[in-house]
């Protein structure tokens, strides 16, 4: 059986939205953000860094590298 645009609309969006309870932690009224453990490698001009909000670290790591305009992006 063919699915129709609306039904194929329908699936995605329930896929998405269970991909991101899956995948995305959502911090509310956040008090503190800490930014700590930067390792950068100065010659290529980009590192990481990890990120404790409200007292819990984050479990990934951030990465930071200086773009093509001279910004450094997260």
């Amino acid at each position: 059986m063919i699915e129709n645009a609306e039904e194929v609309r329908k699936r995605r969006k329930e896929e998405l939205c269970d991909w991101l309870k899956d995948n995305i932690k959502a911090y509310e009224a956040v008090k503190t953000i800490q930014l700590h453990d930067f390792v950068v490698d100065w010659g290529e001009l980009d590192g990481e860094f990890s990120l404790t909000i409200d007292g819990e670290t984050v479990e990934d790591k951030f990465s930071l590298c200086l773009t093509g305009t001279g910004r450094v992006a997260y």
